[in-house]
């Protein structure tokens, strides 16, 4: 409640979006001085609830399979933020 509505959305907020399939950064972002991305531009995606384990979690535990569609494939990809243990 203490941060501008004004600075959020214009400063903050970009960041937690990510960078893919963002038009203002079609390449990615360059993240300097992370190693494993060898200066190459990334695309990653922002934050979302979906990137938590426990959504692979409750799907196991009420056994729901998901067919073949975008969200699908969007829960797969985001399998890969998860810490591998997870």
């Amino acid at each position: 409640e203490q941060c501008d509505p004004y600075i959020y959305f214009n400063r903050i907020r970009p960041y937690l979006n990510g960078w893919k399939n963002n038009p203002a950064m079609p390449d990615g972002l360059i993240y300097d001085g992370v190693a494993r991305f060898e200066g190459k531009p990334q695309a990653l995606r922002g934050q979302t609830g979906s990137q938590s384990s426990i959504v692979p979690t409750m799907d196991a535990l009420f056994q729901v399979v998901h067919s073949g569609d975008e969200l699908r494939d969007f829960l797969l990809e985001l399998h890969q933020y998860r810490p591998r243990l997870h």
